[in-house]
């Protein structure tokens, strides 16, 4: 009797595991309630797991998602994981002491340096912003030659971005962002 649980319980558990997917497209927002658009689909979505459901609740609509979890039924997903998040509200142009941010797209973005008239062209940066706690954002930015790990807090017209060493997880410095365009 035992050994038949056990198989039981073993097949169950690959079935389960075996229909674990990768989900990613936009989120509709209806009050509470979050639904995934992709190109052809939208599903409900829902979670089991605590910090997914805070995130989930973080996010508005048009933000972009990229996660793994489950097909219920048709049009219920349960997300497992939300691995990586586009904030449809941080793109658009913003000034900050550092110069110009230039978000083109969830992916990439471009700096002017402040003070640097003489050397017009931008830095080109790629981002890619991840859950963390409370009302952050975890952001790691990439040039040609080095990492920047940040935390990011967006408002509607305001923004912060909190550097950190990628050695020692100490704080460097915060950086304070005002939107100029959409």
């Amino acid at each position: 009797m035992h050994l038949r649980v056990l198989v039981i319980t073993l097949i169950f558990s690959a079935l389960q595991s075996w229909a674990v997917e990768s989900f990613s497209g936009f989120i509709v927002q209806n009050g509470s309630q979050r639904s995934l658009k992709t190109k052809t689909n939208q599903f409900v979505l829902t979670t089991e797991n605590s910090d997914v459901r805070v995130q989930l609740l973080k996010l508005r609509s048009n933000d972009f998602i990229s996660g793994i979890g489950h097909s219920l039924s048709t049009g219920i997903v349960r997300l497992d994981t939300i691995d990586f998040v586009g904030l449809s509200n941080f793109l658009g142009t913003w000034a900050s002491s550092m110069g110009i941010f230039q978000v083109q797209d969830f992916s990439s973005l471009s700096l002017y340096s402040a003070g640097q008239v003489s050397k017009p062209k931008p830095a080109s940066l790629n981002y890619s912003i991840t859950p963390a706690d409370g009302n952050s954002w975890g952001m790691f930015l990439t040039d040609t030659d080095r990492i920047y790990f940040s935390k990011l807090v967006v408002a509607e017209s305001r923004a912060s971005i909190r550097f950190f060493d990628t050695q020692t997880g100490a704080f460097k410095r915060e950086v304070m962002l005002s939107k100029i365009s959409k």
